[in-house]
């Protein structure tokens, strides 16, 4: 929890030692896990192409043993932060691929709201705005609850904005 709610500093320094810990100790779900939160952690504090690999290698790491919830947070991360560096086609293709593994293992519930606003977010900053309508309309119709829920209806407002649709 420090890399997310605390310390992100601290919490990067303890994912490095479980990444160490996963590796010695052949435990490759701890490994995925710890790779994926050093890349999103590093990612907040400054991101670089190194951070993006730690995610990747994390994701693959968790596709290779079927653990598809680590799996589905890597593609959260991983579509998160290239969107952040204005990475959009790729952020694109990042969270689709993550909707694809969240419907083939019924995840949609899981992380299914945060990937389509991570999908429709880069959609809209390329323009594709019809796209994005789709896609945080399948969003919405998940009911998602919280800050997901909330940010698929404030950038659902932001495309009404851009389009002059004020009412």
């Amino acid at each position: 929890a420090l890399p997310i709610f605390g310390n992100k500093r601290a919490g990067l320094e303890t994912a490095r030692q479980a990444l160490a810990a996963a590796r010695a100790a052949g435990t490759k779900d701890v490994e995925a896990e710890a790779a994926v939160v050093i890349g999103m952690t590093s990612g907040y504090l400054h991101l670089n192409d190194e951070d993006l690999h730690f995610i990747r290698e994390g994701l693959q790491i968790a596709l290779s043993i079927d653990a598809a919830v680590i799996a589905l947070s890597a593609y959260v991360d991983l579509s998160d932060q290239l969107t952040l560096v204005g990475r959009y086609e790729e952020a694109v293709t990042a969270a689709a691929e993550g909707l694809d593994l969240a419907r083939r293992t019924r995840l949609t519930q899981y992380n299914g709201a945060y990937l389509m606003l991570n999908k429709a977010e880069p959609l809209l900053r390329l323009g594709r705005w019809a796209e994005a309508e789709r896609v945080l309309a399948q969003g919405q119709a998940l009911m998602p609850e919280g800050t997901f829920g909330a940010a698929l209806y404030v950038l659902r407002a932001e495309l009404d904005a851009m389009r002059g649709r004020f009412d």
